[in-house]
């Protein structure tokens, strides 16, 4: 069964870009409080989130995609709808069918992305099935939500992610480490 728009088990405070309700014309550094409450996945494109704009309280189905979201006000504005979209969802959605889940272990946990190491922390993870790409064993990938140090929201695959968490590991890994993705199918019979 194809699911397209789903929720997560936590709904949370954010303010949306204005200039995604101006058609990216103008509005730039300017931010519209909003309750997050859930997303939209459409297979090749952009993760998206549902919010509540509650100046306005209006947008029980106001959809923008994750780059349009942050969590607080960012430190700096962007000049133009132009993304390094490395530092934002370096994938598509891999499916419309999706499932939404909190790992206890992450909940909050910081994290460092990679290439550059940009602080971060978990919100939720996004899995993925019903496609060719997304079954494949050696391209699966699910997609870690994030709240950036910058204020911006990210959605990020494992392999750019780095844990961090002082009580279970010492450091942060200082190098990639030399891992190759495990390829074939495995059954029970």
């Amino acid at each position: 069964m194809s699911f397209i728009i789903g929720s997560f088990d936590r709904f949370f405070h954010g303010f949306l870009r204005k200039e995604y309700t101006r058609d990216l014309e103008d509005g730039f550094g300017q931010y519209l409080p909003c309750v997050i409450h859930g997303l939209r996945v459409v297979q090749g494109r952009s993760l998206e989130f549902q919010c509540v704009l509650t100046e306005y309280g209006a947008g029980a189905g106001f959809l923008a995609p994750i780059e349009a979201f942050c969590w607080r006000e960012p430190d700096e504005v962007r000049a133009s709808p132009v993304l390094d979209y490395t530092y934002i969802q370096p994938w598509d959605c891999f499916s419309n069918e999706f499932g939404v889940h909190a790992f206890e272990l992450h909940r909050r946990m910081k994290a460092l992305i990679l290439p550059d190491r940009r602080g971060a922390r978990y919100c939720f993870s996004i899995d993925f099935t019903g496609s060719s790409l997304a079954d494949m064993s050696e391209q699966h990938k699910h997609l870690h939500v994030m709240q950036m140090d910058d204020g911006s929201m990210g959605a990020f695959p494992n392999n750019r992610v780095l844990w961090v968490e002082p009580a279970m590991w010492a450091k942060p890994f200082e190098e990639r480490p030399d891992f190759m993705a495990l390829s074939g199918e495995w059954m029970a019979e």
